[in-house]
């Protein structure tokens, strides 16, 4: 928009008016076609592929140059891993307790013991 002058007539005021609306409106389509689920879902998988490989690459360069530490630390995530999917196919769950075996016999009934009957007090 043009500064205010004296001799600015009212047409020239609506077309400049019209035109700050025209580019008003591109501008809200723009945002409106960027927050599509689908453009943001794009733009987070590509931030999340791009930080991926840079952890990934950084990841190698440090095992490169410091190997004993980074066999460890495999070692130690492999056993992890080994633990705790042998469990999950075992069926043995921290979470829960051990569920009864559905076909064990039950004990016996206990015998009921009577207490012994005192004679009536005498007066």
């Amino acid at each position: 928009m043009t500064a205010l002058a004296g001799d600015e007539t009212t047409g020239e005021i609506e077309r400049e008016a019209e035109i700050a609306r025209a580019r008003l409106a591109r501008t809200l389509d723009q945002l409106r076609d960027n927050l599509t689920p689908q453009h943001l879902a794009d733009e987070v998988l590509g931030h999340a592929r791009h930080g991926a490989s840079t952890m990934l690459t950084t990841l190698s360069a440090s095992a490169a140059k410091h190997p004993v530490p980074a066999l460890l630390i495999g070692a130690g995530c492999a056993a992890l891993l080994a633990a705790v999917t042998g469990r999950a196919i075992a069926g043995q769950r921290d979470d829960f307790p051990a569920a009864p075996i559905p076909y064990a016999p039950s004990p016996p009934p206990m015998p009921q013991q009577r207490a012994p009957e005192t004679p009536p007090a005498t007066r």
